[in-house]
């Protein structure tokens, strides 16, 4: 089926407007640029009850202009308006139903077995693709026969669909997600000749079955990174990432204890058992789980996970663990109480307090960098520094060091920052 137009889909509701309300992506010609046909993609979206996001989604996956879609919408018997607003777009559904199953992964791989298309995708009823994603993976991998996977950022968006921020990635090795670099979903395209040679998503899984895909596809076919924004992850408090998240750490600690690969040491796997465990921690420590947080954090250090190489990682999931504190101030308040709360559970090495303290160092840097007082950034870069000196593999460290040193007017075209500065060479993912 090639996407309908805005014309021709239901007018959207009062209010809303821009993407995907009134905006639609360039309908695409019927071949590609090197005058094939398009290959058919395959778009499955779960939903069990998420009535006030399910058309936002459905529209942004219909909008993409692209000739040849396929789409199939698995509801698991939803008692709000869902029903009804799927029927509004039943027309352009190559399947949809509604009954019981056994969870999203068991709906999403119902899809992937119905799916028709040589590319597979899905997405959640509370996320969206960007604008002429659909084109930008299919492109690539039409390009590039042997892979498997391709991969992009998303931006973060809240409950009205109002911007956060944008996540980046980076092409991402086996490696790289032991240690936390997480593919999202919400941009991702595989082939389903992969995903037939390896079998569908583990049914057990509820929260790490896109993790698990990532693994196993990562571990036999080659996968590459597309540097564009391809869709849209929603932080809502109805969100099953956002309400469990300390499941889905659970869940990730018993995947990766049975994981194994020839490529992989047990050492290093235990370094990232460690480092899943220390986010199991911090996760139910924002919950009071006080047992849990001993728990998991006395399995970190059990693996040997709090050293000088892996402080950084420390330092940069502290940021993200209290990301929800843009104030300087009160970032630095909940690093106090992190660090009272945390002393009173369980006794931690060095490494890891000096980790936390040069998060707090680099939050301090990056207030100067925001009022452009570069003696200030100066004095806590290089103060984090003497905390953790593996923060030179940080790309954002150079960045506040280059504005210490050198001003603002270096910083004015990044891209050829990145070219000419020799330490980003030194370091192309740090």
């Amino acid at each position: 089926m090639r996407c309908p137009t805005l014309k021709e889909l239901p007018p959207p509701p009062e209010g809303k407007t821009g993407w995907p309300w009134t905006e639609e992506s360039s309908q695409l010609p019927d071949v590609t640029p090197k005058g094939k046909p398009w290959p058919k993609i395959t778009v499955v979206t779960p939903n069990y009850n998420y009535a006030q996001f399910i058309e936002e989604t459905m529209r942004s996956v219909l909008l993409q202009g692209y000739p040849n879609l396929e789409y199939i919408i698995l509801d698991g018997g939803s008692t709000d308006a869902s029903i009804e607003i799927i029927k509004k777009y039943e027309p352009w559904l190559a399947h949809w139903r509604t009954e019981p199953d056994e969870g999203q992964t068991d709906a999403i791989n119902k899809g992937f077995v119905m799916a028709k298309g040589t590319i597979l995708a899905w997405i959640n009823s509370d996320d969206i693709y960007y604008p002429d994603a659909f084109k930008k993976a299919s492109v690539v991998l039409e390009d590039n026969p042997e892979l498997a996977l391709v991969h992009g950022d998303i931006m973060l968006i809240d409950e009205n669909s109002a911007l956060i921020c944008r996540w980046k990635s980076h092409k991402i090795s086996l490696q790289d997600m032991l240690m936390g670099s997480f593919i999202q979903q919400t941009s991702s395209f595989f082939r389903k000749a992969a995903i037939e040679s390896i079998g569908y998503l583990d049914k057990r899984l509820q929260y790490v079955m896109d993790y698990d895909l990532w693994l196993k596809i990562i571990t036999r076919y080659p996968n590459t990174y597309i540097p564009e924004v391809l869709g849209c992850a929603r932080q809502h408090e109805a969100a099953k990432t956002g309400l469990s998240q300390y499941k889905y750490w659970e869940e990730l600690i018993e995947l990766l204890t049975d994981f194994s690969d020839q490529s992989i040491s047990k050492a290093y796997l235990d370094k990232a058992l460690g480092f899943m465990h220390m986010m199991a921690g911090f996760t139910y420590l924002r919950v009071n789980e006080t047992s849990k947080v001993v728990e998991h954090f006395r399995a970190a250090i059990a693996k040997r996970f709090f050293t000088k190489k892996t402080a950084r990682v420390v330092t940069s999931w502290t940021m993200g663990f209290l990301s929800s504190s843009r104030d300087l101030g009160n970032f630095l308040t909940e690093i106090e109480q992190l660090e009272m709360r945390l002393k009173s559970l369980v006794c931690l090495p060095s490494h890891f307090w000096k980790a936390l303290y040069a998060a707090r160092e680099l939050k301090r840097a990056d207030e100067g960098f925001k009022q452009k007082n570069r003696k200030a950034v100066c004095r806590h870069i290089f103060g984090a520094f003497r905390l953790t000196p593996s923060l030179v593999l940080k790309k954002y460290f150079w960045r506040l060091v280059i504005f210490g040193l050198l001003g603002p007017k270096v910083l004015v075209n990044s891209a050829r920052l990145k070219k000419s500065f020799f330490i980003f060479k030194l370091f192309p993912r740090c």
